[in-house]
């Protein structure tokens, strides 16, 4: 009875069992699996199995083996061939196999074929159906028709081994060729190909092997990989592993695609089997990506976070995420979750995390682990920087006490965390004593105010020079003494005669209560003082000016007194005397503005004096002359200063008579009316003293350059421009008109000039005009109007040129007027407007009747040729050039005809009739519209 289930007695590396829907089992030592099971081993993996009462059955590395009964429980052979092997011989082979060793190289020949017992002679013995590297073993029976079991052998891969000879089965004496089923096994990410023979279980048909060939039914490129078979059936499977579908393959999962081949034997009989691959799943390492590094501050925000990705070819994986150190850190602690998103936490306490200096930076780093469960792995650093901020320094405050008057020192003395160097700075000063501090060390000394008690204080910041304060407060108690009282001396000034008040104000700091006496009495006046207020009053003695003076104790009646002089000045009396300055009005440009000086109030003017004039307004320097001044109608020498000031002496006891005299230039330039000052200042000494400043007074004029409007008084210093533009006259079509303008008189200012192009011209008989100024082009304004604008610097009278483009055309326009009508306006530097009116015309004539644009039309009438009689005769007439207005075109009828030989004319333009007019000397009229060619 066949075995039901066979035993895994021994296992190296990994091994399955394919169940009926594909899948794999994984194989251990000592399980049991179905007899027909189909078992697929690894790279370098063995596995051997054993069914009751039968020897081992050893399947090799790379296998994909289909279980049978002759597998399991070979045939039964007849006793009398079979001779019971010693089981010494039978453990030296299998040790051989099991150490990966040829029995047949390794062994002498009786251990490797098993001797008989004692009847002699060797036999053999079928050893576990070894499905090995090792040579196929041909086992032959004492009997005519001999039973043979031919094992397909393979490499590590499925090929066959180096130098192994392929067993031919003897075949009977006629058979056709049966090819049956193969299989094979490869891995994912193999760097080797499957290799078999697809022979080595087919039933040859006629002819021996080499006379047999096998052929690939369809394409060599399979699903998953590449399939090379050769005529002699071994054949070769390339894997793709960069598919994504087989990257996809989890641990032990499977792909299968199979190929179909042919045996053809020496007759032409052929069978056709199938090669089935079977691609098994490895383990893909997980990749990791994501963020990977994060950045805190000291005393910030404690927390950073950040999400790795793991990217696992083998979809099915599950993924398990740790981290190393049990998620200690230098600085704080890591922790991340299942779903990669890592969490890093500073620990701001941790006494290494303060001390950190401002802006200095250190790392805290630790691995994440991600594991597939299938002992794929990945790591990745998480580098968390720490920058360090400022620690506030540490001051004390202090208290001290001192008597009053009495200085006291000490030390402010700060530390800081972070080891920064400190300054100390005053923030706020005692209110009530006088503080010397030194910034570097901190030390300092404090002064109470003279006679002050009672409690003062100061502040000092303490500095770490990387914007962490703190602030020491320093508390002074000043402790009283019995202090004098306090007084202020007194200074006074008053005119002559004139009374003057006051109060003597004394302080006593302990606030007793005090009295005044007056201990010196003044000299050269009277004092009445109250002795309680302190209040006085002193009066000059009359006539006096000069210094005086008293003096008053101030008694606290506790034994401290103060004297409080008081000094009076007695100043003389000083009539300030006054200036006016008159009008001059209008002045023509060319003639002079007269100013007329007066004094009042002259009766302490009792030395020379100086007066000061000085001329401004909207002049220039060069629209005037050097003032002249007469006194009393002498002439005086008056001073050109280095200001531009003009000074003249002034005889003492001079109140009027003064007259200046300010000639103005007559330029060539337009100005139109200037404003002109004249500001006269008084200055010197009296017996009395300095005269005050600001005696002063102003007179003004104004220069007029335009025409004058009162017939009687003409301006010959009138200077208005007047404008003048050129006749270009005749221009040929298609050149230029040019036309100068130019300005009588230049303008201080800059202007503009407004011109307009008129005539008889069309717009398309003309370009757009261009404008220069001394041969440079400027800005010309096309004002939308009709108009053109451009602006003339101050200055200009000349050099501008408008240049106006004609148009070629191929109309007969005859001589066309092209007029320039200019315009000139704007102010003058003073803001006075320019008259209107200032404006001239240039003409100039556009010739279309000879030179190189010349459109004179010509006539050109056709020869109808002969003509039946009975028929019409048409003349085509043509114009060489059109005309711009209507023309008459008339004919006259010739030859030897008669007056009955013909009909009413008819004429057409354009296919249009028009009317044609019979003249009375036998001619016809017609009228040609403008443009008919």
């Amino acid at each position: 009875m066949a075995a039901q289930t066979v035993l895994v007695t021994k296992l190296t590396g990994q091994a399955w069992m394919r169940g009926p829907d594909g899948n794999l089992t994984v194989l251990h030592e000592g399980m049991r699996i179905p007899a027909d099971a189909e078992i697929v081993t690894a790279s370098g993996s063995t596995v051997q199995l054993q069914a009751d009462g039968q020897p081992p059955l050893i399947v090799g590395e790379n296998q994909d083996v289909h279980l049978t009964a002759d597998l399991i429980q070979p045939p039964t052979v007849e006793e009398a061939a079979v001779a019971s092997p010693a089981n010494a011989q039978i453990d030296q082979i299998i040790a051989a196999i099991n150490a990966g060793q040829d029995p047949f190289d390794e062994l002498d020949p009786t251990a490797a074929t098993l001797s008989g017992g004692s009847e002699g002679g060797s036999t053999f013995v079928r050893l576990s159906s070894i499905i090995e590297a090792v040579s196929p073993l041909a086992l032959e029976y004492g009997r005519s028709a001999p039973v043979t079991t031919v094992l397909p052998l393979f490499s590590g891969v499925g090929a066959l081994a180096d130098n192994t000879d392929q067993v031919t089965p003897p075949q009977p004496v006629t058979s056709i060729p049966q090819a049956s089923a193969d299989s094979g096994v490869i891995f994912e990410d193999a760097v080797s190909a499957l290799q078999g023979n697809v022979l080595a279980n087919d039933k040859l048909g006629e002819g021996v092997l080499a006379e047999h060939r096998v052929v690939l039914v369809g394409a060599d490129q399979g699903l998953y990989g590449k399939i090379t078979l050769n005529s002699d059936g071994s054949y070769s499977y390339q894997l793709d592993s960069s598919l994504n579908a087989v990257q996809a393959l989890g641990v032990g999962e499977t792909l299968v695609e199979t190929f179909t081949y042919t045996l053809v034997d020496k007759d032409g009989a052929s069978s056709t089997a199938t090669l089935t691959v079977t691609i098994v799943g490895t383990n893909d390492d997980p990749v990791l990506t994501g963020k990977a590094d994060g950045a805190l501050a000291e005393d910030g925000v404690s927390v950073v976070t950040g999400k790795l990705n793991v990217a696992d070819v083998d979809i099915t994986d599950t993924h398990s995420w740790s981290v190393s150190n049990e998620g200690k850190g230098q600085y704080g602690s890591f922790s991340v979750d299942q779903n990669g998103e890592w969490t890093y936490v500073l620990n701001n306490d941790d006494p290494k995390v303060q001390a950190l200096a401002e802006g200095q930076k250190v790392t805290d780093t630790i691995t994440v682990t991600v594991d597939d469960g299938h002992g794929g792995t990945a790591t990745q650093a998480i580098t968390v920087t720490i920058t360090g901020t400022n620690d506030l320094p540490v001051a004390p405050n202090y208290q001290h006490t001192t008597p009053e008057d009495q200085p006291v020192s000490g030390k402010v003395t700060g530390t800081d965390p972070d080891g920064d160097t400190l300054t100390y700075t005053v923030d706020k000063q005692p209110e009530h004593g006088k503080l010397e501090f030194n910034p570097t060390t901190g030390e300092y000394t404090y002064t109470p105010n003279e006679n002050y008690n009672g409690p003062d204080q100061f502040t000092v910041i303490v500095d770490d020079g990387h914007g962490g304060k703190t602030t020491s407060v320093i508390e002074i108690g000043v402790t009283p003494v019995n202090d004098a009282p306090l007084v202020p001396n007194y200074e006074h000034t008053t005119p002559e005669e004139q009374p003057v008040s006051g109060k003597v104000v004394g302080t006593d700091v302990d606030g007793d209560n005090l009295t005044y006496t007056v201990n010196k009495q003044p000299e050269n006046g009277t004092l009445v003082f109250n002795p309680t207020t302190g209040e006085y009053t002193y009066t000059p003695n009359e006539n006096y000016n000069g210094p005086d003076q008293f003096t008053v104790i101030v008694d606290d009646g506790k034994g401290g007194k103060a004297t409080s002089t008081i000094n009076i000045g007695v100043t003389p009396v000083l009539d300030v005397p006054t200036i006016t300055v008159s009008d001059a009005g209008d002045v023509n440009e060319g003639s002079s503005a007269t100013f007329n000086i007066s004094l009042q109030n002259t009766v302490d003017l009792d030395k020379d004096a100086t007066v000061t004039l000085k001329l401004d307004g909207q002049i220039e320097t060069a629209d005037h002359g050097a003032p002249t001044v007469t006194i009393g109608g002498q002439t005086v020498q008056v001073t050109a200063n280095a200001d531009g000031t003009y000074s003249f002496t002034l005889p003492a006891g001079t109140t009027g008579g003064i007259v200046v005299t300010v000639p103005t230039n007559d330029d060539v330039v337009f100005e139109g009316r200037e404003q002109m000052t004249l500001t006269a200042t008084l200055t010197g000494e009296t017996s009395s003293g300095t005269l005050p400043s600001g005696i002063s007074d102003s007179g003004n004029a104004v220069i007029v350059d335009t025409e004058s409007t009162d017939p009687g008084n003409p301006n010959p210093g009138a200077d208005v421009p007047t404008l003048d533009v050129s006749d270009p006259g005749n221009v040929h079509e298609g050149t230029d008109a040019k036309f100068d303008i130019t300005l009588g008189k230049a303008v201080d200012a800059e202007t503009t000039i407004t011109f307009k192009l008129g005539g008889d011209i069309e717009g398309d008989d003309i370009g757009t005009p261009v404008v220069t100024i001394g041969g440079a082009t400027v800005t010309l304004v096309n004002n939308g109007n009709g108009t053109y604008s451009f602006q003339v610097p101050a200055g200009t009278t000349g050099g501008i040129v408008v240049t106006v483009p004609t148009t070629d055309d191929a109309v007969f326009e005859g001589s066309e007027k092209l007029t320039l009508e200019a315009t000139l306006s704007g102010k003058t530097a003073s803001g006075v407007d320019l008259p209107a009116g200032i404006t001239d015309t240039g003409n100039a004539a556009i010739v279309d009747t000879q030179g190189p644009g010349a459109d004179v039309p010509t006539l050109d009438v056709s020869d109808p040729g002969n003509v039946n009689e009975g028929s019409d005769a048409v003349f085509n007439v043509t114009l060489g050039k059109a005309v711009d207005a209507n023309t008459t075109l008339t004919f006259k009828l010739g030859g030897e005809i008669e007056a009955n030989d013909i009909g009413t004319v008819k004429v057409t333009i354009g296919g249009n009739p028009v009317t044609v007019t019979a003249n009375a000397d036998g001619t016809f009229s017609i009228t040609v519209p403008a443009g008919t060619t």
